[in-house]
């Protein structure tokens, strides 16, 4: 991908999970966007991230919340 020079945008989103080395590997491309895997980083791996990629917005996936959570906890509202 990194050879993809026209590539702006990477949705990343439901595939399966990459480590934060993968990810730097697209270092030096020139996405404007790019939404990760999932939101299993650390603040540490944001970090490295946010530095390896400093003009590229980066999207977390938030995790979804079930039928049974919402029921759970609508009288907290």
């Amino acid at each position: 991908m990194k050879n993809m020079k026209s590539l702006r945008g990477l949705d990343l989103t439901g595939t399966p999970s990459l480590s934060v080395k993968d990810l730097t590997a697209l270092r030096g491309s020139k996405l404007k966007t790019l939404y990760l895997p999932g939101p299993k980083y650390s603040p540490k791996d944001m970090k490295i991230l946010r530095q390896a990629f400093p003009a590229t917005f980066l999207g977390v996936p938030h995790p979804s919340v079930d039928d049974f959570t919402k029921t759970l906890f609508a009288p907290l509202h």
